[in-house]
């Protein structure tokens, strides 16, 4: 019996140690920190780094001991490590900041959940610190993001959000009455379901969108977005209850009308889109321009191009400052011009053949001038030459044998035209390498005996 107490007491004293030595890794991991912030403070920044390393070195090993993982102490001061870590530039901290960001977020979270009073509250050591902290972690996360934002890095937008949000959510959980932080986590949540529905990836809508709508903090958008992407897949009841959960929380918003009008286009109603746009152009005069581009939708889906141009003329007239839209409205009427004419040229009305197709190069080119770089209205303008050019070899063809002299001059003048669209062409593959485009321009160098473009472009 007395060898069992005295191995019982061996292993309590082992215990006692081990905690005692825990603990004290906790406090020599605050005296280098401490040291750290001193020597910072004193422009001593070699000694100040190798202070914050083995301040990492002492706290790494106690949160995953079973003698203290359980205190919040430990992983509040493993946070403050890992925050200055993150936060500090100095090229000697390279090989360890990675992650050192999510390390800090998760080490706050862990100081503000893993201890327990007798009532079951939170433990939290230095509640003001952590929370601070969270805080600050926070808001830094937001910074980056948004120079990402500016940056077009989308991806690392997003990461840094959900980075940020979990900051403020270990926050929020300190401090569940944090009106600020409530707000705060609002913000992000309908940024990141923009972001996500900006992208068009129906995996990150469904991630960040849908549970807006699902849990009743989405706005108005957000339930057209959703019943797009439910038409989208075929549930058209699911669409249906979206929509409806839109009207009862945003009856008088056009959003929500813009997703029914969606729907009864879907379900094959146009009479009743028709009606419901008529009715949201007068019922949203400030937002009539949304309206007029599904009134273009409308016409076309009735096969009426000459209204479907008409709506599209008075949508250029409302985004005539705006020229990311205003080229794709004037690209739009270039593309149901094209199609005019081809209807046209099956009733062999040659004057409307004319007409349309100088329609269709005046809007082509209008969209040249709204945007320089968009390629697909120089493949337009091509197009519009390479008629031309045929239409006088149609006409050349029709001549008698012995009109030797009107033939060869319609020739040229379908060869310039060809050169023309050459011109038009190069540009376009010069913006954008579309193998429709070589096929053409290959085309085009041939008839026009430019043999020498055309060997140099195969070669590409």
């Amino acid at each position: 019996m007395r060898t069992k107490k005295l191995i019982l007491l061996s292993i309590v004293t082992f215990l006692s140690f081990q905690l005692y030595s825990q603990v004290t890794s906790i406090a020599t991991a605050y005296d280098y920190l401490s040291t750290y912030k001193s020597e910072m403070a004193n422009g001593n920044e070699q000694s100040a780094i190798e202070n914050l390393l083995a301040a990492k070195k002492e706290i790494d090993p106690v949160t995953s001991d079973p003698s203290t993982r359980g205190m919040s102490k430990a992983w509040k001061r493993k946070g403050e490590v890992y925050y200055y870590i993150f936060a500090d530039p100095s090229p000697r901290l390279t090989l360890v900041r990675e992650g050192a960001v999510d390390t800090a977020i998760h080490c706050f979270l862990m100081a503000v959940t893993v201890e327990k009073k007798e009532n079951g509250q939170p433990k939290i050591e230095d509640k003001s610190t952590v929370v601070n902290f969270l805080g600050l972690l926070g808001d830094t996360c937001v910074k980056m993001a948004n120079i990402n934002a500016d940056n077009k890095e989308m991806d690392q937008y997003m990461v840094n959000m959900m980075r940020a949000k979990g900051a403020l959510e270990a926050r929020l959980l300190a401090d569940p009455k944090d009106d600020m932080v409530i707000r705060a986590i609002q913000a992000i949540n309908d940024n990141l379901a923009v972001t996500a529905a900006n992208s068009g990836d129906i995996n990150q809508i469904m991630k960040y969108v849908a549970p807006l709508v699902e849990n009743g903090t989405a706005p108005a958008w957000a339930y057209q977005v959703m019943a797009g992407v439910y038409m989208g897949q075929g549930n058209k009841t699911k669409a249906s209850e979206v929509i409806t959960k839109g009207k009862e929380k945003y009856p008088e918003d056009a959003e929500i009308f813009i997703a029914e009008i969606n729907m009864a286009f879907e379900n094959g109603e146009t009479d009743k889109a028709g009606q419901l746009i008529e009715t949201a152009k007068t019922k949203f005069p400030d937002k009539k321009a949304n309206f007029i581009l599904l009134e273009v939708n409308f016409h076309l889906t009735k096969g009426n191009n000459e209204k479907a141009i008409a709506a599209l003329d008075e949508a250029i007239g409302t985004y005539k400052d705006k020229p990311e839209i205003l080229k794709l409205l004037y690209f739009n009427s270039g593309v149901i011009f094209s199609q005019m004419y081809n209807k046209a040229e099956e009733a062999k009305d040659t004057a409307k053949m004319r007409e349309y197709n100088n329609k269709m190069f005046l809007y082509y080119s209008k969209t040249i001038e709204a945007d320089p770089m968009y390629h697909p209205a120089y493949n337009g303008v091509a197009n519009y030459y390479i008629t031309n050019g045929n239409n006088l070899l149609v006409k050349a063809d029709a001549l008698p044998l012995e009109a030797d002299k009107e033939y060869k001059a319609l020739k040229a003048l379908a060869v310039d035209e060809y050169k023309k669209a050459i011109d038009s062409l190069e540009k376009a593959w010069a913006i954008e390498k579309d193998e429709k485009y070589k096929k053409v321009l290959l085309i085009l160098y041939e008839k026009t005996g430019q043999f020498d473009k055309k060997k140099a472009l195969e070669g590409q």
